[in-house]
């Protein structure tokens, strides 16, 4: 989602980001917003936390693995009842 931003230039800046200046502070340069909801379209202050790109893209590997662990267990739990039935 983009929101224009209110400032004199009119820059378009994406809301989440935007929701983090506005109610944290400023982003330090190099950073990118991670939302600890995993939900992207997030605004909520409490969820957004700024992160270097490299810790971004390892926990985004590690929330993938363990998602697909998740899916594994409960096809296994499904087989097991199947199995029962």
């Amino acid at each position: 989602v983009r929101v224009k931003r209110g400032d004199r230039n009119g820059k378009t800046v994406i809301a989440h980001r935007m929701a983090y200046e506005t109610w944290v502070g400023p982003i330090p340069k190099g950073a990118v917003i991670h939302h600890t909801c995993s939900n992207r379209l997030c605004i909520n202050p409490d969820h957004l936390q700024a992160i270097t790109p490299a810790e971004n893209t390892a926990e985004m590997i590690e929330r993938r693995t363990y998602l697909k662990e998740i899916r594994e267990l409960k096809r296994r739990i499904q087989d097991l009842e199947e199995d029962a039935a």
